[in-house]
Order: structure tokens, then C-alpha cells, then sequence
């Protein structure tokens, strides 16, 4: 070690040659060294290497020196470094190092030798020179220059590179440690007042352990939980910077502010011991728990005020008003709520879409309430929740004067559906309620059930996109016998499946006032069902509109219910469209079909009839059926079918509206419907064309056909997703305009 005075350095024999050499400096007088002269102990290989440049150095130190006393220490110097620089000689003294002690005293070869026989005390001597204080430097002596070489523990190049690394990894790792540690700190500090107010209410926390509790590793936490919290007294007591005079140590070296820890390492940290407490007990109840700030109410702008006047002045102009969309929110429903209060004029508005809430609807129904105009009212798409429809439905209890209410895509459940059941047993005003894509279950639909078991005065109920299932439908079917009233059901997308369909089938029978319209598609409802359906449909002098889109009626379901199309002599509307029936199902339909009178919107589409279904379809078309719409789109029907369709054009008295999407026509299929419209149409207003791979050939001739009867009755067609070219698009815009020069009350719309 080299100190500033005088510097002692021994030497432990180790297993590796270390280069290095220890020169002792100028020491005051009359002060004794501990371990004699000054020496220094090496292997004589590394001695002379160390003396060499240490010298090396020492010449250019004193060149540069303007003293007599330095030029000729630099000479000394300079003629030892080219003594230690001859080759190793073994057992040659002359590399021995010449230095001066005291007041130039000289370090002889026999001291070095000396040195040598106390190697095996350097231990001893090295806890003998801790143990001694530093004498200080005398001044005013006489000048002299001492020859110094850096010991080997100072020269860098015999250090061990991977000691060093490794040493500079501690020391990131260790950075890194305390830094994420901070972080930590410092995202909880946010949360800390709210944290300390529930601890508080709860007693001090359930996780606190016992200041003497040891973690999971055996290690006692209560004294780091009073050391911090010494820490966070002395900061209070200290002012601003937390350093006062009972802070603890350490306290003090902390930069201008870092916040003191307060808190340990739960179960879930880095050392993963166990939980111990927050703070301790001292300081929790110190600590004075910071109320709430309340939120801000951030001011409306301008043009949102603008937006409300509007709609307040359009509630005061129109009897029906739209305000779908508009995105008032709960601010918007309090400021019109004044324009319904006061309203005399308007008697539907649309509320859908503004991001209403409860407490929207408590501004807007305490508005209805002195409201003697307004008959119809839609909340869809608002995120009402249960708390919002319970909050409608108490003022429903009473209201006389809603006839209509639209709750589509209101986010309520069967707390909301209870609530409003409640109201339906006292409310005598409502005849429609839409309550379509929620998620009512089957609790909900229980109680809406028992509501209508009670309810006179109910005309429209749709439950679509809910959850009701079959035990909901049984519930309903229940009901519905003893309900008088009820005349439109929708329960499309609820997967009643083959029992609820069953079901209520059979109530639907038995009920004395028959329904006239009925939804329940898309319901998994199989060919199970068909000969229920076909008994309703038989003893149902009243229903108008059945809707079985989207099932698994299959072949056998549409041979099962079939029959029923003979008899039903009220059935204007029905769509069994991709229910997978193919040519057999299609010809029994057909058969029935030319003994109905009624019919007149057929769906058939999606289903895979082929073409021997479509020439059947097309032959019950030609004379006997009364149909107005057909619907036969992706139904493979070819061209063939297309030609059997086209000869149907030329007879029927009664289609209207033909639809062939996606059939593969081509250009063959759409020539054989253009012969047809080429002679005779005195019906047919409207032909969709679309996806069937047609080209300009096909553009051509349905071009033609439309000049060569440009008197027809054709008002609409559509092209779109073929093959078609500006030139065959050309073509049937010609078409189109002598169409309008021929009829001045009629034009043609091509869509391509």
C-alpha cells in the first residue's frame, strides 16, 4: 500500500508470479519504521521487470525538472533502469533496487536479502501495520528523491480481466436492483392515501404480520420495518429535505427528493419472503388520511350546447323526431330533457345511439312524465344496463300514454326482464316492446312469461338474439294459451330447438285469438318439427307471416309440413330459406303450391334444390300459383332452370320480382331469359342477375331483349359481380336510355 508518508508493503507467497515491486518513500525523522528499512520482497524476474519501469517513468518525471536535485536523480535513475534491463541472470544482484531512507539513507542488497528471510511473516505484519498510525510529513526538510515503483497490486496490467468484469457486473446488477425498486415505489405513492384509508376502515389490513415474524427464508423482518419507519419519522421531523436532527444514519446522504421506504416486500417480490406490514403501527396512526378530491365536471363545449339546442328545437317543430346518433350522453338527456318536458308536438322520437345511461333515463322519463304528446319512444343501442331498464320500468308502473318502446341492444339481463315483467302486470298503455339482443335467460323469460299470462293489452312482444332457450319457450307457450291479446311473436336466434318449437306449436293451437305473424328462425329447429308445424298451420286461420329462415328442416320437414299449404288459405309470407332441402323438398312443395291461393313471398334461397327442383318450382308457377316474390338465389338451379323460369315469365299473371343470385346461369341462361323478356312482360318489374359468372355475350342479349320490348314492365335489374366489360356495360346503358325515351313514366335502373 502506498501511502502519502511512508508506505509499507509486504509480500505473501503465492502459487503465480505476480510482477510487481514495493519501494519505500521518504520518511520524517525520528520516526521509526515497524518492520525496519524499508523493503519490498519479489521473485527477482519480476523485481527487475517493475524496476525497469518505474525508472522508465521516473526519467520522464525528472527531465522535465528545473532542479540540480532532480537532474541528478534523473541520471541515478536512468543508470538503474539500464542495469535492470540486461537479461536475468540467476543469483545476480546487480537488478537489486537502490533507494533512500530517511535522509538519504541507502537500501543495500543485504537489506533486500533480510527481506527476504521475513516473507513468512507477512500476515502478521500486515495486521501489525493496521494496528500502527500514519506519522505525518514533516516539512521544511531537506529536499531528496526517493526511487518509487508501483507495487504489484498497483499495476493494472497484472490485475485479472475476469475479476474485473465481473466486479462491474456486481455493481450494474446491484444499480439495477435499487433502481426497479424505486420504480416500484414510486407507482405505488400514487395509490398510497386510498391504500392507507382502507387499512384504516379495515383494521390495519389483513395481510400486516407481526413485527417478530420471520419470511419463508428464516430471516427476521421487524427490524427493516423499524428501521424504515425511524426513517419516515426522521423525515417528518427534519423539514423538507427529511434530514433533521433525529434521522437516522444514512438519512442524511439521501439526494434531494427520494422518498424514504415504507414498505416491505409482500409474498409476491423479488425475495419472496412473506408479507409483512406497510408501516408500522406509530406511523399509520400519525397519518392523516387525505380525502377524495372530488372529479371534475368538465366544461360543455360550444358547439355540444349548439348540438342541444337543436335537437330541444327540434322536439318543438316535428312529430317525428330523430335523434339517432347523436351522442348526448348523460349531459345532453339533462339539457333536452327540458324540450320533453315541455313538448307539444312530437309524438315518436328515436333516442338510440347517444350513450344513455340510468342517469339519462331518470332525467328523461321525469320529463315523460309531463309529457302528453309523446306515443313512441326507442332507447336502442344504449348501454342501459339492468339498473337503467329497472329505472324505466318503475316509471312504466304508471305511465298511460307509451305505446310503443323500442330496448334493442340495452346490455340488460334477467334483472331488467324481472323489472319490466313487474311493470307489465300494472301497465295498460304498452302494445309493442322490442327487447331484441340482450341477454335474457331463462329467468327473464319466466317472468316476462307470467307478465303475459297477466297482460291484456300487449300486441307485439320480440325476444330475438336472446338466451330464452326451450324451458324459456315452454314458459312463453304456457302463457301464450291463457294471453287473449297477443297477435306477433319473434323469437328468432333464441335456439329453441325441436321441443320449444313443439311446444308452442301446440299452445299456439289451442289459443282461442291466433297470431298473425310468427318468428323462428334461426332456432336449430330440425324435420322433428315439420309435422307440428303442418298442424298449426292447418288450424291457424289467421297467421300472415312465418318465418322458418335458417334451420334443419331438411327434405323430410318440408315433405312433413307440405301439406299444410294446401289448406292455409291466409299465408301470404314464407321464408324456409336455408333450411338444406334439396330437389325432393322443393318438388313437394311445388306440388302444394299449385292448390294454394294465398302465397304470395316465397324464399326458397339457400337451399339446393338443383335444377330438377327449379323446373318443378317452375312449372307449379306457370298457371296455378298466385306468387308475386320468388326468391331462388344460391339454390343451383343452372341453366336449366333459368330456361324452365324464362318460359314461366311468359305466362304468369302475377311475379313481380325474380331473384336468381349465384345459380351459374352464364351467358346460356341468361340468353333463355332474354327470349322471354324479349316477347311478353307485362309483370315483371325486378331481376337480380348477380353472381352468375355472365359475360359481355350475356350483356348483349339481355341488352337486346330490353330494346326489342321497351314497353315492358321492367324497371329494375341487376348485374352486379359478373364478368361484364365496359362494352357489354355500354350496351345496357343504351338499353336503359331508350327505355326512358319510350316511357316518359318509367325508367330503367341497371346496376352493375
Amino acid at each position: 500500500m502506498i501511502g502519502t508518508t511512508t508506505t509499507t508493503t509486504t509480500t505473501t507467497k503465492t502459487p503465480f508470479f505476480v510482477p510487481g515491486v514495493v519501494a519505500g518513500k521518504r520518511r520524517a525523522k525520528g520516526v521509526p519504521s515497524p518492520f525496519g528499512t524499508t523493503s519490498s520482497t519479489s521473485s527477482s524476474s519480476g523485481g527487475r521487470d517493475g524496476v525497469a519501469m518505474a525508472a522508465k517513468k521516473k526519467t520522464k518525471k525528472s527531465s522535465s525538472s528545473s532542479t540540480r536535485e532532480e537532474q541528478t536523480a534523473g541520471e541515478e535513475l536512468e543508470e538503474t533502469s539500464t542495469v535492470e534491463t540486461l537479461p536475468r541472470i540467476e543469483g545476480d544482484l546487480r537488478a537489486e533496487l537502490s533507494g533512500e531512507d530517511g535522509e538519504g539513507e541507502t537500501t543495500t542488497p543485504s537489506s533486500l536479502m533480510r527481506e527476504d528471510s521475513e516473507e513468512g511473516k507477512g500476515e502478521e505484519e500486515e495486521e501489525e501495520a493496521a494496528e500502527i498510525p500514519r506519522p505525518k510529513k514533516k516539512t521544511g526538510t531537506k529536499k531528496s528523491r526517493v526511487v518509487s515503483t508501483p507495487s504489484r497490486h498497483s499495476d493494472i496490467t497484472s490485475i485479472d480481466p475476469t475479476l474485473l468484469g465481473a466486479g462491474a457486473g456486481a455493481i450494474g446488477l446491484i444499480a439495477y436492483f435499487l433502481w426497479t425498486k424505486m420504480q416500484k415505489r414510486r407507482a405505488k405513492s400514487s395509490s398510497s392515501a386510498a391504500d392507507e384509508e382502507g387499512r384504516d376502515m379495515d383494521g390495519g389490513g389483513g395481510n400486516a404480520r407481526d413485527p417478530g415474524s420471520t419470511g419463508s427464508d428464516g430471516i427476521g423482518k421487524a427490524s427493516d420495518s423499524d428501521f424504515y419507519a425511524s426513517l419516515n419519522k426522521a423525515a417528518k421531523s427534519g423539514g423538507i429535505e427529511g434530514t433533521g436532527e433525529n434521522a437516522p444514519v444514512g438519512a442524511s446522504n439521501l439526494p434531494p427528493g427520494l422518498r424514504m421506504f415504507t414498505t416491505m416486500d409482500s409474498e409476491d417480490g423479488e425475495d419472496g419472503g412473506a408479507a409483512t406490514s406497510t408501516a408500522s403501527e406509530e406511523t399509520k396512526d400519525k397519518e392523516q388520511v387525505q380525502p377524495k378530491q372530488p372529479q371534475r365536471v368538465q366544461p360543455m363545449s360550444r358547439e355540444f350546447r349548439r348540438l342541444c339546442r337543436d335537437c330541444v328545437d327540434e322536439l318543438r317543430r316535428f312529430q317525428t323526431v330523430d335523434l339517432n346518433g347523436r351522442k348526448l350522453g348523460d349531459d345532453g338527456a339533462k339539457i333536452i330533457a327540458e324540450g320533453i318536458a315541455f313538448n307539444e308536438t312530437a309524438s315518436c322520437v328515436d333516442f338510440g345511439s347517444n350513450g344513455f345511461g340510468e342517469t339519462a333515463i331518470l332525467a328523461i322519463t321525469e320529463a315523460m312524465a309531463q309529457n302528453k304528446k309523446l306515443r313512441m319512444v326507442s332507447f336502442a343501442a344504449n348501454p342501459l344496463l339492468d339498473d337503467g331498464i329497472v329505472a324505466l320500468a318503475n316509471y312504466l308502473k304508471t305511465d298511460t300514454k307509451i305505446t310503443t318502446l323500442n330496448i334493442n341492444s340495452c346490455s340488460f339481463g334477467d334483472d331488467g326482464a324481472k323489472a319490466l315483467a313487474e311493470a307489465l302486470k300494472s301497465n295498460t298503455a304498452i302494445t309493442s316492446l322490442e327487447m331484441n339482443n340482450n341477454a335474457i335467460d331463462y329467468e327473464g323469460s319466466t317472468a316476462l312469461a307470467q307478465a303475459l299470462a297477466q297482460n291484456d293489452t300487449l300486441e307485439h312482444v320480440s325476444l330475438q338474439g336472446n338466451y330464452v332457450g326451450a324451458l324459456g319457450t315452454v314458459a312463453l307457450s304456457n302463457a301464450l294459451v291463457d294471453n287473449s291479446n297477443l297477435k306477433s311473436l319473434t323469437l328468432n336466434g333464441n335456439d329453441i330447438g325441436n321441443e320449444g318449437c313443439v311446444k308452442l306449436c301446440e299452445a299456439l293451437s289451442k289459443r282461442k285469438t291466433k297470431l298473425t305473424n310468427l318468428d323462428i328462425g334461426n332456432n336449430a329447429i330440425g324435420p322433428d318439427s315439420g309435422a307440428a308445424l303442418c298442424d298449426y298451420l292447418k288450424d291457424d286461420d289467421a297467421l300472415t307471416h312465418l318465418n322458418l329462415y335458417m334451420n334443419e328442416i331438411s327434405d323430410d320437414g318440408a315433405v312433413k309440413m307440405s301439406p299444410s299449404l294446401k289448406d292455409n288459405m291466409t299465408l301470404k309470407n314464407l321464408d324456409i330459406g336455408g333450411n338444406n332441402i334439396g330437389a325432393l323438398g322443393a318438388m313437394a312443395l311445388s306440388k302444394s303450391l299449385k292448390e294454394n291461393s294465398s302465397l304470395t313471398t316465397l324464399e326458397l334461397g339457400y337451399n339446393p334444390i338443383g335444377k330438377d327442383g327449379g323446373v318443378a318450382l317452375a312449372e307449379a308457377l306457370k298457371f296455378h300459383a298466385k306468387i308475386e316474390t320468388l326468391r331462388v338465389g344460391w339454390c343451383k338451379i343452372g341453366k336449366e332452370g333459368a330456361a324452365s323460369l324464362a318460359d314461366t315469365i311468359t305466362y304468369n299473371e302475377s311475379l313481380s320480382t325474380l331473384d336468381l343470385r349465384g345459380n351459374e346461369l352464364g351467358d346460356d341462361g341468361v340468353r333463355s331469359l332474354g327470349k322471354s323478356l324479349a316477347v311478353v312482360n307485362e309483370h315483371l318489374s325486378t331481376l337480380d342477375l348477380g353472381y352468375n359468372e355472365i359475360k359481355d355475350e350475356g350483356a348483349f342479349a339481355l341488352a337486346a331483349a330490353i330494346k326489342n320490348n321497351a314497353e315492358g314492365a321492367l324497371e329494375n335489374v341487376s348485374v352486379n359481380n359478373n364478368y361484364i366489360t365496359k362494352l357489354g356495360e355500354v350496351a345496357l346503358i343504351e338499353a336503359a336510355e331508350l327505355v326512358a325515351e319510350m316511357n316518359e313514366d318509367r325508367e330503367l335502373y341497371v346496376q352493375f
